[in-house]
């Protein structure tokens, strides 16, 4: 279940956003992740970038994929 499904709303319900640098590099919480992370939780529908690939499916989990 997405975080935002819970309540069915949040601050950011019904607007996209566009995160550069969603991933991280190693294990933990870079910037762009926990923005990533944030905006979904918050209900946006976020589209998530970055120059390395690999990195993105663990910000994918952390936000409720």
């Amino acid at each position: 279940m997405h975080a935002n499904e819970q309540a069915g709303a949040g601050r950011l319900a019904g607007k996209v956003a566009l995160i550069f640098g969603a991933g991280c590099v190693g294990s933990g919480w870079g910037n762009g992740r926990a923005i990533a992370v944030r905006f979904a939780q918050e209900g946006a529908t976020v589209v998530a970038v970055d120059k390395r690939p690999e990195s993105l499916p663990e910000t994918l989990e952390l936000a409720g994929d």
